[in-house]
């Protein structure tokens, strides 16, 4: 089960600076310094997600940026750009603009998808 969970964090975390990837064996070494216990009646995804907030409290760690397409058209350029900012989207990668529509891609905390 220990081994699940690191895996599961080792994929979903990167390094704040660099946004390199955690190895398996720093992710295991963590866990048994953080002292996180280990619950075998508990999923190992819901647990990972538990262990990344305690881990981030002690160790420099954030969650991978997801990369999302949002297509719209072109009318609705203004009303889109003021919900993304009111949702507080601002990691702007690319936009590619045809005749009546506007496709942006976006990097986003998986926090804030829904």
């Amino acid at each position: 089960m220990q081994a699940d969970i690191a895996t599961i964090i080792a994929e979903k975390c990167v390094h704040p600076t660099n946004s390199r990837h955690f190895t398996l064996e720093s992710i295991k070494a963590a866990m048994k310094e953080i002292h996180y216990p280990i619950k075998l009646d508990q999923p190992a995804k819901r647990q990972a997600l538990e262990c990344i907030k305690l881990l981030q409290k002690r160790y420099k760690l954030i969650r991978a940026f997801m990369k999302i397409r949002i297509s719209f058209p072109k009318v609705a350029q203004e009303d889109i750009q003021k919900r993304l900012e009111d949702i507080e989207i601002d990691h702007f990668e690319g936009e590619e603009i045809k005749e009546k529509e506007i496709s942006r891609v976006y990097l986003i905390e998986p926090a804030k998808y829904r």
